[in-house]
């Protein structure tokens, strides 16, 4: 067979026969790549946005359990300081000896005995004192909260708090917002909880000013803003709150 004639036969072969074969198989290979390829992409970016939801819950959850945290370390010092014997001042140790009228006298003792740790002896001269006192009405409140010598009751804790509060009183303020702020005994309200806690840090009470800045933050009971976030961080960090000043350089990064 001439040479010519062999090429001739070879070439229309492989066109006929060999090419579109080839070329079938070439397209199906790309396709099943280009599908494969597809649905990786769109498994790979539900599976990234999954990711993502699920890190902004944690984040949220690890952000409300710090803030949970620090109002527990708050009130734990506070339990602290009043167990050194804060709640009868100097001022009102003076009353003490002044003191004509049983009511008052009673009142006085019974802030005196839960300087001293006699809870006891507290609550039994209480219940003789001046149930309008401010400052007896909130160590009442402290009593029941924690069991103290009264039966626990978060209930009684709630109403001495509150009749404390509106008489003035601010660590009773700053009590009854982590009160409506964490649902204890009250169904939980984060605008009640904002409204005591801006009072009790517009009394320049330092726990109650750092949480107002994880409010204003966080948004929560209020509009969001930075800006007043910052401000209450620095009224905190100004009356000694030992976290504030972590936040404020957060908050400047």
């Amino acid at each position: 067979m001439p040479l010519k004639k062999f090429f001739s036969y070879a070439s229309a072969w492989w066109k006929n026969r060999i090419l579109p074969h080839f070329w079938k198989g070439l397209n199906f290979s790309f396709l099943l790549g280009l599908v494969i390829s597809i649905g990786t992409c769109i498994s790979s970016n539900r599976d990234n946005a999954c990711l993502r939801r699920q890190n902004s819950e944690l984040k949220e959850q690890m952000s409300q359990t710090q803030s949970i945290m620090v109002c527990r370390f708050d009130r734990m010092e506070d339990q602290i300081r009043l167990t050194k014997g804060e709640m009868l001042t100097e001022e009102r140790s003076a009353d003490l000896i002044a003191a004509s009228d049983e009511k008052t006298k009673n009142t006085l003792l019974a802030l005196k005995k839960f300087d001293e740790g006699d809870y006891g002896s507290a609550y039994k001269y209480a219940e003789k004192g001046n149930l309008d006192d401010p400052d007896l009405l909130f160590m009442l409140g402290w009593m029941y909260y924690e069991g103290n010598g009264v039966a626990q009751s978060l209930e009684k804790a709630f109403k001495c708090w509150n009749i404390s509060a509106n008489a003035g009183n601010v660590k009773a303020k700053f009590d009854l917002a982590v009160m409506y702020g964490q649902g204890e005994y009250v169904k939980q309200d984060l605008q009640k909880a904002a409204e005591w806690l801006t009072k009790a840090a517009e009394d320049g009470f330092p726990p109650a000013a750092f949480h107002l800045g994880l409010v204003y933050e966080k948004g929560r009971g209020v509009k969001r803003s930075g800006r007043k976030a910052l401000e209450w961080y620095e009224r905190a960090f100004e009356l000694g709150h030992s976290h504030a000043g972590y936040h404020i350089s957060e908050m400047y990064r």
